[in-house]
Protein backbone atom coordinates (compact mmCIF):
# COMPACT_ATOMS: atom_id res chain seq x y z
CA UNK A 1 0.00 0.00 0.00
CA UNK A 2 2.91 2.25 0.89
CA UNK A 3 4.53 1.88 -2.49
CA UNK A 4 1.42 2.33 -4.28
CA UNK A 5 0.74 5.60 -2.81
CA UNK A 6 4.22 6.91 -3.39
CA UNK A 7 3.84 5.91 -7.01
CA UNK A 8 0.81 7.70 -7.17
CA UNK A 9 2.05 11.24 -5.24
CA UNK A 10 5.51 10.69 -6.93
CA UNK A 11 8.74 9.35 -5.10
CA UNK A 12 10.10 13.20 -3.99
CA UNK A 13 6.51 14.32 -3.02
CA UNK A 14 6.31 10.52 -0.69
CA UNK A 15 9.90 11.77 0.86
CA UNK A 16 8.94 14.82 1.33
CA UNK A 17 6.16 14.16 3.17
CA UNK A 18 7.62 11.35 5.45
CA UNK A 19 10.53 13.92 6.34
CA UNK A 20 7.99 16.75 7.67
CA UNK A 21 6.37 13.74 9.38
CA UNK A 22 9.67 12.46 11.10
CA UNK A 23 10.47 15.97 11.75
CA UNK A 24 7.22 17.39 13.20
CA UNK A 25 6.68 14.46 15.59
CA UNK A 26 11.00 13.78 16.78
CA UNK A 27 10.70 12.72 19.98
CA UNK A 28 6.81 12.03 20.66
CA UNK A 29 5.05 9.40 19.96
CA UNK A 30 2.28 9.39 17.02
CA UNK A 31 -0.23 7.00 15.41
CA UNK A 32 -0.89 5.76 11.77
CA UNK A 33 -3.13 8.69 10.64
CA UNK A 34 -0.75 11.67 11.62
CA UNK A 35 1.95 9.86 9.28
CA UNK A 36 -0.78 10.43 6.17
CA UNK A 37 -1.49 13.88 7.05
CA UNK A 38 1.78 15.17 7.11
CA UNK A 39 2.18 13.81 3.35
CA UNK A 40 -0.98 15.17 2.56
CA UNK A 41 0.25 18.45 4.02
CA UNK A 42 2.72 18.51 2.09
CA UNK A 43 1.14 17.04 -1.22
CA UNK A 44 -1.83 18.26 -1.38
CA UNK A 45 -3.52 14.79 -2.08
CA UNK A 46 -6.00 13.41 0.10
CA UNK A 47 -3.53 10.61 1.35
CA UNK A 48 -5.21 9.84 4.10
CA UNK A 49 -8.98 9.40 2.48
CA UNK A 50 -6.73 7.03 0.23
CA UNK A 51 -4.96 4.97 2.76
CA UNK A 52 -8.13 5.12 5.40
CA UNK A 53 -9.87 3.50 2.38
CA UNK A 54 -7.89 0.64 2.32
CA UNK A 55 -6.56 -0.10 5.69
CA UNK A 56 -10.32 0.12 7.15
CA UNK A 57 -12.18 -2.00 4.24
CA UNK A 58 -11.49 -5.64 4.30
CA UNK A 59 -10.33 -7.06 0.71
CA UNK A 60 -9.36 -5.28 -2.05
CA UNK A 61 -11.06 -3.95 -5.47
CA UNK A 62 -11.17 -5.29 -9.03
CA UNK A 63 -11.04 -3.11 -11.57
CA UNK A 64 -12.81 -3.74 -14.33
CA UNK A 65 -12.02 -1.72 -18.10
CA UNK A 66 -14.13 -0.96 -21.28
CA UNK A 67 -13.42 1.16 -23.96
CA UNK A 68 -16.64 3.30 -24.58
CA UNK A 69 -17.84 6.29 -26.39
CA UNK A 70 -15.87 9.36 -26.00
CA UNK A 71 -16.31 12.77 -27.13
CA UNK A 72 -15.20 12.17 -30.83
CA UNK A 73 -13.38 9.49 -30.32
CA UNK A 74 -13.55 6.05 -27.83
CA UNK A 75 -12.64 6.34 -24.20
CA UNK A 76 -11.54 4.14 -20.94
CA UNK A 77 -13.92 3.30 -18.66
CA UNK A 78 -13.25 2.15 -15.00
CA UNK A 79 -15.64 0.88 -12.30
CA UNK A 80 -14.56 -1.37 -9.22
CA UNK A 81 -16.16 -3.87 -7.00
CA UNK A 82 -14.37 -5.92 -4.06
CA UNK A 83 -12.78 -9.00 -5.67
CA UNK A 84 -14.15 -12.30 -4.21
CA UNK A 85 -14.15 -15.79 -6.09
CA UNK A 86 -18.15 -15.29 -6.30
CA UNK A 87 -18.99 -14.14 -9.69
CA UNK A 88 -22.64 -13.96 -8.42
CA UNK A 89 -22.11 -10.92 -6.54
CA UNK A 90 -23.91 -7.82 -7.99
CA UNK A 91 -20.82 -5.11 -8.78
CA UNK A 92 -23.11 -2.36 -7.57
CA UNK A 93 -22.88 -4.06 -4.00
CA UNK A 94 -19.62 -3.80 -1.51
CA UNK A 95 -17.18 -1.17 -0.72
CA UNK A 96 -15.56 1.62 -2.16
CA UNK A 97 -12.25 2.08 -2.58
CA UNK A 98 -9.98 5.30 -3.12
CA UNK A 99 -8.21 3.50 -6.28
CA UNK A 100 -4.78 4.95 -7.54
CA UNK A 101 -4.83 3.67 -11.32
CA UNK A 102 -1.86 4.78 -13.51
CA UNK A 103 -3.26 4.14 -17.22
CA UNK A 104 -0.25 3.52 -20.12
CA UNK A 105 -1.44 4.45 -23.72
CA UNK A 106 0.14 5.11 -26.84
CA UNK A 107 3.05 6.16 -24.92
CA UNK A 108 1.53 8.26 -22.26
CA UNK A 109 1.04 7.79 -19.10
CA UNK A 110 -1.97 8.93 -17.29
CA UNK A 111 -3.09 8.77 -13.51
CA UNK A 112 -6.41 8.75 -11.94
CA UNK A 113 -7.96 8.28 -8.57
CA UNK A 114 -11.29 6.27 -8.94
CA UNK A 115 -12.79 7.04 -5.73
CA UNK A 116 -16.17 6.03 -7.01
CA UNK A 117 -18.42 3.14 -7.86
CA UNK A 118 -16.81 4.23 -11.56
CA UNK A 119 -15.85 6.42 -13.98
CA UNK A 120 -18.45 9.83 -14.71
CA UNK A 121 -16.79 10.47 -18.20
CA UNK A 122 -14.59 8.72 -20.56
CA UNK A 123 -10.86 8.86 -19.85
CA UNK A 124 -9.09 10.25 -23.04
CA UNK A 125 -7.16 7.92 -24.98
CA UNK A 126 -3.50 9.28 -26.57
CA UNK A 127 -4.29 6.23 -29.25
CA UNK A 128 -7.36 4.95 -28.91
CA UNK A 129 -7.29 2.24 -30.99
CA UNK A 130 -3.87 1.00 -29.31
CA UNK A 131 -3.37 -1.34 -26.56
CA UNK A 132 -4.60 0.12 -22.64
CA UNK A 133 -2.19 -1.23 -19.93
CA UNK A 134 -4.11 -0.38 -16.92
CA UNK A 135 -2.12 -0.40 -13.56
CA UNK A 136 0.85 0.60 -15.55
CA UNK A 137 4.05 -0.21 -13.24
CA UNK A 138 1.89 -2.84 -11.67
CA UNK A 139 2.13 -1.66 -8.59
CA UNK A 140 -1.57 -1.22 -7.66
CA UNK A 141 -3.25 -3.37 -5.03
CA UNK A 142 -5.74 -4.47 -7.05
CA UNK A 143 -6.80 -6.76 -9.80
CA UNK A 144 -7.89 -5.50 -13.35
CA UNK A 145 -10.80 -6.83 -15.43
CA UNK A 146 -10.39 -6.46 -19.22
CA UNK A 147 -13.17 -6.28 -22.05
CA UNK A 148 -12.41 -8.28 -24.93
CA UNK A 149 -11.43 -5.67 -27.00
CA UNK A 150 -9.29 -4.14 -24.71
CA UNK A 151 -7.98 -8.01 -23.82
CA UNK A 152 -7.31 -8.75 -27.38
CA UNK A 153 -4.69 -5.99 -27.81
CA UNK A 154 -2.50 -7.49 -25.29
CA UNK A 155 -0.78 -9.78 -27.25
CA UNK A 156 2.89 -11.22 -27.81
CA UNK A 157 4.20 -7.89 -29.63
CA UNK A 158 2.51 -5.64 -26.23
CA UNK A 159 3.67 -7.66 -23.79
CA UNK A 160 7.39 -7.66 -25.16
CA UNK A 161 7.13 -3.86 -23.89
CA UNK A 162 5.83 -4.47 -20.70
CA UNK A 163 7.87 -4.59 -17.48
CA UNK A 164 8.12 -7.75 -16.00
CA UNK A 165 5.81 -6.84 -12.95
CA UNK A 166 3.17 -5.70 -15.29
CA UNK A 167 3.38 -9.12 -17.50
CA UNK A 168 3.57 -10.82 -13.91
CA UNK A 169 0.42 -9.40 -12.64
CA UNK A 170 -1.18 -9.71 -15.65
CA UNK A 171 -0.88 -13.51 -15.64
CA UNK A 172 -1.96 -13.60 -12.27
CA UNK A 173 -5.32 -11.59 -12.62
CA UNK A 174 -6.67 -13.32 -15.32
CA UNK A 175 -5.84 -16.85 -13.70
CA UNK A 176 -7.94 -15.16 -10.71
CA UNK A 177 -10.74 -13.67 -13.48
CA UNK A 178 -10.76 -17.53 -14.39
CA UNK A 179 -11.60 -18.90 -11.03
CA UNK A 180 -13.80 -16.15 -10.31
CA UNK A 181 -15.96 -17.12 -13.60
CA UNK A 182 -14.84 -14.20 -15.45
CA UNK A 183 -12.99 -15.17 -17.80
CA UNK A 184 -13.36 -18.63 -19.53
CA UNK A 185 -10.40 -21.12 -19.05
CA UNK A 186 -10.17 -21.19 -23.16
CA UNK A 187 -9.26 -17.77 -23.21
CA UNK A 188 -7.08 -17.94 -20.19
CA UNK A 189 -5.43 -20.63 -22.06
CA UNK A 190 -4.99 -17.78 -25.32
CA UNK A 191 -3.91 -15.37 -22.90
CA UNK A 192 -1.18 -17.96 -21.69
CA UNK A 193 -0.02 -18.92 -25.64
CA UNK A 194 1.14 -15.29 -25.69
CA UNK A 195 3.82 -16.02 -23.02
CA UNK A 196 5.76 -18.06 -25.11
CA UNK A 197 8.85 -15.91 -25.85
CA UNK A 198 8.42 -14.82 -22.23
CA UNK A 199 12.29 -15.49 -20.34
CA UNK A 200 11.40 -13.90 -17.03
CA UNK A 201 11.30 -16.57 -13.64
CA UNK A 202 8.97 -14.81 -12.19
CA UNK A 203 6.47 -14.26 -14.81
CA UNK A 204 6.90 -18.12 -15.49
CA UNK A 205 5.84 -18.96 -12.19
CA UNK A 206 2.37 -17.26 -12.79
CA UNK A 207 1.90 -18.70 -15.97
CA UNK A 208 2.96 -22.67 -14.54
CA UNK A 209 0.37 -22.04 -11.41
CA UNK A 210 -2.71 -21.10 -14.11
CA UNK A 211 -1.47 -24.54 -16.09
CA UNK A 212 -1.48 -26.75 -13.75
CA UNK A 213 -4.71 -25.44 -12.38
CA UNK A 214 -6.40 -25.40 -15.98
CA UNK A 215 -4.66 -29.06 -15.96
CA UNK A 216 -6.88 -30.03 -13.29
CA UNK A 217 -10.15 -29.64 -15.07
CA UNK A 218 -9.63 -31.83 -17.36
CA UNK A 219 -10.07 -36.18 -17.40
CA UNK A 220 -7.35 -38.13 -19.19
CA UNK A 221 -8.66 -38.44 -22.93
CA UNK A 222 -8.48 -36.62 -26.18
CA UNK A 223 -8.86 -32.75 -24.62
CA UNK A 224 -5.90 -33.66 -21.89
CA UNK A 225 -3.93 -34.51 -24.87
CA UNK A 226 -4.17 -31.30 -26.52
CA UNK A 227 -3.82 -29.64 -23.41
CA UNK A 228 -0.45 -31.12 -22.83
CA UNK A 229 0.46 -30.64 -26.73
CA UNK A 230 -0.40 -26.76 -26.05
CA UNK A 231 1.91 -26.73 -23.19
CA UNK A 232 4.70 -28.27 -24.91
CA UNK A 233 4.50 -25.54 -27.65
CA UNK A 234 4.20 -22.72 -25.20
CA UNK A 235 7.58 -23.38 -23.08
CA UNK A 236 9.57 -24.64 -25.73
CA UNK A 237 10.81 -21.69 -27.50
CA UNK A 238 12.04 -20.37 -23.92
CA UNK A 239 13.86 -24.11 -23.00
CA UNK A 240 15.58 -23.55 -26.53
CA UNK A 241 16.74 -20.24 -25.68
CA UNK A 242 17.65 -21.31 -22.20
CA UNK A 243 20.14 -24.05 -23.43
CA UNK A 244 22.34 -26.30 -21.26
CA UNK A 245 23.60 -24.57 -17.99
CA UNK A 246 26.69 -22.61 -17.48
CA UNK A 247 28.31 -21.66 -15.09
CA UNK A 248 28.58 -17.91 -15.50
CA UNK A 249 24.90 -17.68 -16.35
CA UNK A 250 22.11 -16.24 -13.52
CA UNK A 251 20.35 -17.81 -10.84
CA UNK A 252 17.14 -16.88 -12.44
CA UNK A 253 18.26 -18.88 -15.21
CA UNK A 254 18.68 -22.10 -13.74
CA UNK A 255 15.36 -22.04 -11.66
CA UNK A 256 13.68 -21.07 -15.01
CA UNK A 257 15.28 -23.91 -17.07
CA UNK A 258 14.18 -26.52 -13.74
CA UNK A 259 10.94 -25.19 -13.39
CA UNK A 260 10.08 -25.14 -17.54
CA UNK A 261 11.70 -28.71 -17.21
CA UNK A 262 9.23 -29.98 -14.50
CA UNK A 263 6.36 -28.48 -17.10
CA UNK A 264 7.34 -29.72 -19.88
CA UNK A 265 8.09 -33.20 -18.70
CA UNK A 266 4.64 -33.69 -16.10
CA UNK A 267 1.99 -31.46 -17.42
CA UNK A 268 3.72 -31.56 -21.02
CA UNK A 269 4.00 -34.98 -20.72
CA UNK A 270 7.40 -34.57 -23.51
CA UNK A 271 8.70 -37.57 -23.99
CA UNK A 272 12.36 -36.03 -24.87
CA UNK A 273 12.25 -34.26 -21.84
CA UNK A 274 11.32 -37.70 -19.82
CA UNK A 275 14.45 -38.98 -21.66
CA UNK A 276 16.38 -36.23 -20.52
CA UNK A 277 15.09 -36.50 -17.05
CA UNK A 278 15.99 -40.44 -16.49
CA UNK A 279 19.55 -39.10 -17.94
CA UNK A 280 20.04 -36.48 -14.98
CA UNK A 281 18.38 -38.28 -12.44
CA UNK A 282 21.11 -41.44 -13.18
CA UNK A 283 24.02 -39.06 -13.41
CA UNK A 284 22.87 -37.03 -10.12
CA UNK A 285 22.76 -40.32 -8.35
CA UNK A 286 26.27 -41.42 -9.43
CA UNK A 287 28.08 -37.50 -8.92
CA UNK A 288 26.06 -35.47 -7.49
CA UNK A 289 27.80 -32.79 -8.99
CA UNK A 290 27.84 -33.29 -12.72
CA UNK A 291 24.29 -32.42 -13.10
CA UNK A 292 22.95 -28.73 -11.87
CA UNK A 293 20.99 -28.62 -8.61
CA UNK A 294 18.16 -27.33 -10.19
CA UNK A 295 18.08 -29.76 -12.97
CA UNK A 296 18.39 -32.79 -10.40
CA UNK A 297 15.07 -31.54 -8.71
CA UNK A 298 13.31 -31.00 -12.14
CA UNK A 299 14.64 -35.00 -12.80
CA UNK A 300 13.52 -36.29 -9.76
CA UNK A 301 9.86 -35.06 -10.14
CA UNK A 302 9.31 -36.07 -13.79
CA UNK A 303 11.36 -39.39 -13.52
CA UNK A 304 8.71 -40.07 -10.16
CA UNK A 305 5.76 -38.70 -12.25
CA UNK A 306 6.37 -41.58 -14.89
CA UNK A 307 8.38 -43.65 -13.46
CA UNK A 308 6.80 -48.03 -12.36
CA UNK A 309 7.60 -50.15 -9.08
CA UNK A 310 10.88 -50.20 -10.08
CA UNK A 311 11.66 -46.64 -10.24
CA UNK A 312 9.91 -46.22 -6.78
CA UNK A 313 12.11 -48.89 -5.06
CA UNK A 314 15.13 -47.08 -6.14
CA UNK A 315 13.74 -43.07 -5.08
CA UNK A 316 12.69 -44.78 -1.71
CA UNK A 317 16.34 -46.29 -1.60
CA UNK A 318 17.77 -42.73 -2.07
CA UNK A 319 15.80 -41.49 0.69
CA UNK A 320 16.75 -44.27 2.95
CA UNK A 321 20.60 -43.71 1.87
CA UNK A 322 20.74 -40.03 0.80
CA UNK A 323 24.37 -38.32 1.16
CA UNK A 324 22.29 -35.06 2.60
CA UNK A 325 18.80 -34.29 4.29
CA UNK A 326 18.10 -32.13 1.44
CA UNK A 327 18.51 -35.20 -1.21
CA UNK A 328 16.87 -37.33 1.59
CA UNK A 329 14.05 -35.29 1.45
CA UNK A 330 13.85 -34.58 -2.50
CA UNK A 331 13.52 -38.63 -2.89
CA UNK A 332 10.82 -38.79 0.04
CA UNK A 333 8.39 -36.37 -1.08
CA UNK A 334 8.90 -37.89 -4.80
CA UNK A 335 7.56 -40.79 -3.49
CA UNK A 336 3.72 -38.92 -3.73
CA UNK A 337 4.13 -38.12 -7.71
CA UNK A 338 4.03 -41.52 -8.90
CA UNK A 339 1.12 -41.91 -11.16
CA UNK A 340 0.16 -45.25 -9.60
CA UNK A 341 -2.47 -46.06 -6.98
CA UNK A 342 -1.24 -48.84 -5.19
CA UNK A 343 2.09 -46.91 -5.04
CA UNK A 344 0.15 -43.74 -3.65
CA UNK A 345 -1.19 -45.58 -1.06
CA UNK A 346 1.64 -47.36 -0.51
CA UNK A 347 3.69 -43.52 -0.08
CA UNK A 348 0.47 -42.91 2.48
CA UNK A 349 1.66 -46.04 4.56
CA UNK A 350 5.13 -45.60 4.74
CA UNK A 351 4.63 -42.15 6.37
CA UNK A 352 2.68 -43.24 9.06
CA UNK A 353 5.74 -45.56 9.71
CA UNK A 354 8.68 -44.90 12.06
CA UNK A 355 10.94 -44.65 9.10
CA UNK A 356 9.59 -40.95 8.10
CA UNK A 357 10.01 -38.49 10.81
CA UNK A 358 6.95 -36.98 12.40
CA UNK A 359 7.76 -33.44 11.30
CA UNK A 360 7.92 -34.82 7.70
CA UNK A 361 5.05 -37.42 7.12
CA UNK A 362 2.09 -34.52 7.26
CA UNK A 363 3.72 -33.27 4.12
CA UNK A 364 4.42 -36.21 2.21
CA UNK A 365 0.79 -37.16 2.81
CA UNK A 366 -0.03 -33.51 1.97
CA UNK A 367 1.79 -34.13 -1.37
CA UNK A 368 0.39 -37.30 -2.20
CA UNK A 369 -3.29 -35.76 -1.68
CA UNK A 370 -1.97 -33.62 -3.96
CA UNK A 371 -1.43 -36.39 -7.00
CA UNK A 372 -3.41 -35.37 -10.13
CA UNK A 373 -5.02 -38.91 -10.69
CA UNK A 374 -4.58 -40.55 -7.03
CA UNK A 375 -5.22 -37.85 -4.53
CA UNK A 376 -8.69 -39.01 -4.14
CA UNK A 377 -7.21 -42.67 -2.16
CA UNK A 378 -4.75 -40.48 -0.67
CA UNK A 379 -7.27 -38.18 1.08
CA UNK A 380 -9.14 -41.46 2.08
CA UNK A 381 -6.31 -42.88 4.05
CA UNK A 382 -5.95 -39.62 5.77
CA UNK A 383 -9.91 -39.40 6.57
CA UNK A 384 -9.17 -43.36 7.79
CA UNK A 385 -6.31 -42.81 9.86
CA UNK A 386 -7.06 -39.77 11.40
CA UNK A 387 -6.87 -40.35 14.82
CA UNK A 388 -3.47 -41.96 14.39
CA UNK A 389 -2.33 -39.03 12.50
CA UNK A 390 -3.73 -36.40 15.15
CA UNK A 391 -1.78 -38.16 17.35
CA UNK A 392 1.54 -39.16 16.24
CA UNK A 393 2.45 -35.32 14.16
CA UNK A 394 3.02 -32.79 15.90
CA UNK A 395 -0.56 -30.46 16.58
CA UNK A 396 0.74 -27.34 13.91
CA UNK A 397 1.38 -29.54 10.97
CA UNK A 398 -2.19 -31.30 11.08
CA UNK A 399 -4.05 -28.21 9.00
CA UNK A 400 -0.94 -28.60 6.69
CA UNK A 401 -1.44 -32.17 5.88
CA UNK A 402 -4.31 -31.57 4.19
CA UNK A 403 -4.09 -28.07 2.46
CA UNK A 404 -3.97 -30.13 -0.81
CA UNK A 405 -7.87 -30.74 -0.38
CA UNK A 406 -8.62 -27.38 -2.07
CA UNK A 407 -7.17 -28.90 -5.00
CA UNK A 408 -10.10 -31.95 -5.14
CA UNK A 409 -12.85 -30.42 -7.21
CA UNK A 410 -15.05 -33.90 -7.68
CA UNK A 411 -18.21 -32.38 -6.07
CA UNK A 412 -18.29 -35.79 -4.01
CA UNK A 413 -15.21 -35.01 -2.70
CA UNK A 414 -16.10 -31.84 -1.71
CA UNK A 415 -19.15 -33.36 0.03
CA UNK A 416 -17.08 -35.79 2.10
CA UNK A 417 -14.38 -32.91 3.63
CA UNK A 418 -16.86 -31.05 4.05
CA UNK A 419 -18.75 -33.98 6.38
CA UNK A 420 -15.33 -35.07 7.35
CA UNK A 421 -14.17 -31.80 9.16
CA UNK A 422 -17.86 -31.06 10.34
CA UNK A 423 -16.99 -33.67 12.81
CA UNK A 424 -13.84 -33.70 12.81
CA UNK A 425 -13.07 -29.91 13.31
CA UNK A 426 -9.27 -28.83 13.74
CA UNK A 427 -9.66 -26.20 16.54
CA UNK A 428 -5.73 -24.99 16.84
CA UNK A 429 -6.76 -23.74 12.91
CA UNK A 430 -10.06 -23.28 12.62
CA UNK A 431 -9.82 -20.39 9.89
CA UNK A 432 -7.29 -21.86 7.95
CA UNK A 433 -9.50 -24.98 6.99
CA UNK A 434 -12.22 -22.71 6.34
CA UNK A 435 -10.36 -21.07 4.01
CA UNK A 436 -8.89 -24.28 2.77
CA UNK A 437 -12.27 -25.89 2.31
CA UNK A 438 -13.77 -22.76 0.52
CA UNK A 439 -11.04 -22.81 -2.40
CA UNK A 440 -12.16 -26.37 -2.49
CA UNK A 441 -15.48 -25.54 -3.33
CA UNK A 442 -14.13 -22.76 -5.43
CA UNK A 443 -12.07 -24.98 -7.69
CA UNK A 444 -15.25 -27.76 -8.22
CA UNK A 445 -17.37 -24.99 -9.20
CA UNK A 446 -14.51 -23.82 -11.71
CA UNK A 447 -14.05 -27.86 -12.87
CA UNK A 448 -17.79 -27.73 -13.48
CA UNK A 449 -18.46 -24.29 -14.39
CA UNK A 450 -15.47 -24.56 -17.55
CA UNK A 451 -14.13 -28.43 -17.70
CA UNK A 452 -16.05 -29.27 -20.57
CA UNK A 453 -16.05 -25.98 -22.38
CA UNK A 454 -12.35 -26.13 -22.17
CA UNK A 455 -12.58 -29.61 -23.13
CA UNK A 456 -14.62 -28.89 -26.11
CA UNK A 457 -12.52 -25.34 -27.40
CA UNK A 458 -9.21 -28.13 -27.09
CA UNK A 459 -10.89 -30.92 -29.43
CA UNK A 460 -12.69 -28.47 -31.87
CA UNK A 461 -16.09 -30.18 -30.57
CA UNK A 462 -17.44 -26.84 -29.27
CA UNK A 463 -17.46 -23.01 -28.62
CA UNK A 464 -14.75 -21.95 -26.40
CA UNK A 465 -16.62 -19.84 -24.46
Amino acid sequence: LLRMLEQYLGAEAFRVGVSHYLRQHSYSNTETNDLWDAIEHTSGEPARRIMDSWIWQPGYPLVSASLVDGDGAPGLHLSQQRFGFDADVPAGDGPIWAVPVHIRNGGVTTTVLLDARDTADPIPLADPSGPVVVNAGGHGFFRVAYDDTLRSRLDAATLADLSTLERYTLVDDAWSATVAGRLGAAELLDVLDAFADEREHAVWQAVVIALRGLGRLLDDGPALDAFRSRVRALVAPTLDALGEPSDDEPDLSGKLRGLLVGTAGVLGDDVGIQARCREWFDAAAADPTTVHPELTAAATSVVAATGDADMYARMRDRFVHGDTPQEQLRHLYALAEFDDEALVLETCEFAMSDDVKSQNAPFLLRAAIANRNHGRVAWEFVRDQWDRATSRFPSNTIVRMVESVRLLNEPDLVADTDAFFADHPIEQAAKTLEQILERQRVNATLRSRDGSRLGAALTGHGPAG
